[in-house]
């Protein structure tokens, strides 16, 4: 779990790094920040493609993949919230995220053109400080076990790690 206020401020020496990679990114790259709408999912779609190129089988997490294609395409439905950056006008990663009760935002899925050194903590940062206002908490949702995912969200500096479970059926 994140602190939303911390994610946003950066206060501090733990997060020089991350300040130095926003400050970094918003330099070298003029950049865009919208909402995701029916009108520019597609943009999202071709995000993902470009995301799923050079990937194994394996490192593209085919239940993660049907899962986000389908929150994009019920968006509206599921009440979900979404980010779009676009870098000179092109489209160049995303986020979506859902409030999850009054003081936990349930951040779900992030994707971005890895080519743009930096995106990932300008995008995060961008994203919470737009659509994660006034929530004490992020849940950055399960890595699944991911090595770089796991990495990357423990360089998020989390307030606290949930516990998180897998249950098997037998009949």
């Amino acid at each position: 779990m994140l602190d939303v206020q911390e994610q946003i401020e950066l206060p501090g020496g733990e997060f020089r790094n991350k300040r130095k990679k926003i400050a970094r990114f918003n330099k070298n790259y003029p950049w865009t920040y919208e909402p995701i709408t029916a009108e520019n999912k597609d943009c999202c779609l071709e995000i993902n493609e470009r995301w799923l190129e050079g990937r194994t089988r394996e490192e593209t997490l085919e239940e993660e993949q049907k899962l986000m294609l389908m929150a994009l395409r019920e968006m509206e439905n599921l009440e979900l919230q979404g980010g779009l950056f676009h870098i000179d006008g092109r489209p160049a990663a995303f986020y979506i995220g859902t409030p999850f009760n009054d003081t936990v935002y349930m951040s779900m899925f992030m994707k971005a053109d890895n080519s743009y050194q930096d995106i990932a903590p300008a995008l995060t940062h961008a994203f919470f400080s737009i659509n994660c206002q006034g929530f004490r908490y992020d849940n950055e949702d399960c890595d699944c076990g991911v090595p770089g995912l796991r990495d990357f969200k423990t360089n998020l500096h989390p307030s606290f790690m949930v516990p998180y479970y897998y249950i098997t059926v037998r009949f």
